[in-house]
């Protein structure tokens, strides 16, 4: 598990090129993981094989949504947006699709609360690892993950601001236009 966190935060580094954003995705997957095997304990189920494998299926999920949260904070900023709007207007577009999406997942392993016999002993922490491992950075992004993009972006944003307002100078000064779209496309290929 502690292979596939570290191999997994070496490949967010290597396409998001942010030591500060791969923290981020770094430090919620072992968050959502340890929020998941309290719940597994308070639940009964122990660390094995099937529960193993149901945490390893949310990882991806969980990794996936946290880079679309970090490029979505760095497309606001890119516009010219302060840090904390830049968060929250990020959130606010996010915070929909992201909890339909999280629970289709988990209703989908529902149904595998009414087996029974072997194959409900077998599957059954499969299902509560994926659930508990899901539902755990609903719960904790509202309490902490602000401060913390907060104190991982902001260096981020002033390189990204800076670099807008000079290719949006640059373009005005050659009588080009000056709109948001122009330079965020043009901080974007920059960054």
């Amino acid at each position: 598990m502690v292979t596939a966190g570290v191999l997994t935060g070496l490949i967010v580094l290597m396409f998001l090129g942010s030591g500060r954003s791969t923290m981020i995705v770094a430090t919620s997957i072992p968050l959502s993981i340890l929020c998941s095997i309290l719940a597994l304990s308070w639940a009964g189920q122990t660390i094995n094989v099937m529960t193993l494998g149901g945490l390893a299926l949310a990882v991806g999920i969980l990794v996936d949504d946290a880079t679309v949260m970090i490029e979505n904070i760095d497309a606001h900023l890119t516009l010219g947006m302060e840090l904390e709007p830049a968060i929250i207007a990020a959130a606010n577009q996010i915070v929909i699709p992201t909890f339909v999406s999280t629970l289709c997942i988990c209703i989908v392993w529902l149904p595998l609360f009414q087996l029974s016999g072997v194959s409900g002993y077998l599957f059954l922490p499969l299902a509560e690892a994926i659930i508990f491992a899901m539902i755990a950075p609903l719960s904790c992004r509202a309490r902490w993950c602000r401060p913390w993009r907060r104190f991982c972006c902001a260096p981020r944003s002033r390189r990204i601001r800076r670099a807008a307002n000079q290719r949006a100078s640059s373009a005005g000064s050659k009588g080009g236009s000056n709109s948001a779209s122009t330079s965020f496309a043009n901080a974007t290929k920059n960054c």
